[in-house]
């Protein structure tokens, strides 16, 4: 569960797991990770590293033109830097992308052509994550690798809505979506996962056995 001021990356550093990206990497995928801003916040690229990741592109790899300020380059830069990096891929990837402007400080690129409608700083910058992932699956579908992509949108953690609790339910409420239309029709599953479904979930999409030793 996400719980404040634990930086759970940072303390299990030196204890590797068999995630995702350890087992995709094993079985010939390409694994990256992607992040707005300095992959050492909270350990991140140390935690990767140590977990199947073999690429890491971060705010290091932008001209300071881009940034932003401390969450580092917009989305729609990193989301475009993505599919920039992968036009021409004949390999299978196992990629995660962190986007960074649905969190404060909140603040929005100017010189684009899309204007949120919300006078709320905080809305503003969720429109523009919207539309930053809407422009990338735009993308996304002239790669010849659309089709047989598995895309997976997940929230960290929620909304800190409402204090009856010392650690608010609204906190652990977070979306998943998973998109892969060539396979799927759209539908709604109600009942409660958990993020560590993920692997399983995926894995058994793309059908292909593992030992589940996950976190």
């Amino acid at each position: 569960p996400a719980i404040y001021s634990e930086a759970s990356l940072r303390k299990y550093l030196r204890k590797p797991f068999l995630g995702i990206g350890t087992i995709l990497n094993k079985k010939g995928y390409q694994t990256s990770f992607y992040c707005t801003h300095d992959p050492h916040i909270d350990n991140m690229s140390g935690f990767f590293k140590l977990n199947g990741i073999k690429k890491i592109v971060s705010q290091e790899n932008f001209d300071g033109v881009y940034s932003l300020g401390a969450l580092g380059v917009p989305d729609h830069i990193l989301l475009d830097r993505f599919i920039l990096d992968n036009r021409n891929s004949n390999k299978p990837f196992f990629s995660i992308i962190m986007t960074g402007s649905d969190h404060g400080p909140w603040k929005i690129p100017q010189n684009i052509s899309y204007r949120p409608s919300s006078d709320n700083k905080e809305q503003r910058c969720t429109q523009y994550a919207d539309w930053s992932i809407g422009e990338f699956l735009r993308k996304a579908k002239k790669q010849s690798w659309y089709e047989n992509t598995v895309f997976v949108f997940l929230g960290d953690h929620g909304l800190s809505m409402g204090h009856t609790y010392e650690m608010p339910i609204s906190y652990h409420h977070v979306p998943c979506i998973i998109h892969l239309p060539k396979y799927f029709k759209p539908s709604t599953i109600a009942t409660p996962t958990y993020q560590p479904d993920i692997p399983a979930t995926i894995m058994g999409i793309l059908q292909m056995n593992f030992h589940n030793e996950t976190f």
